[in-house]
């Protein structure tokens, strides 16, 4: 078991739901399964609780919590979709804002 990936559930319960989701996932692949959690926007401390890597969303206009700089980069992942944000810029960024993981996401857009 290596781990999995939760995310946007933020208004079906929230810090709860995520909490519930962490200890079931860690009760079946034990502590080396790793759970990362989106719940699609900055969020509060309390996340850091309930998930081993914390994904926000990431790009050049948003403020993250100051309480970041008291975790290990390590803990946190860029989120951001790529097309909107020059990627050099955005990478910049997550390095600058302590992220340990940069997850780029396609723009949403096609052209025929």
């Amino acid at each position: 078991f290596i781990g999995i990936f939760i995310g946007g559930i933020i208004s079906n319960g929230g810090l709860n739901y995520y909490c519930q989701r962490h200890k079931h996932i860690k009760s079946i692949g034990g502590n080396s399964a790793q759970v990362w959690v989106n719940p699609g926007a900055v969020t509060d401390e309390g996340y850091m609780n309930c998930s081993d890597i914390l994904v926000l969303s990431l790009n050049l206009n948003n403020n993250l919590p100051s309480w970041m700089k008291y975790y290990s980069p390590n803990r946190f992942a860029a989120l951001t979709v790529m097309g909107t944000h020059d990627v050099a810029s955005i990478m910049t960024l997550a390095i600058r804002q302590r992220f340990g993981f940069f997850i780029p996401m396609g723009a949403g857009t096609e052209t025929n």
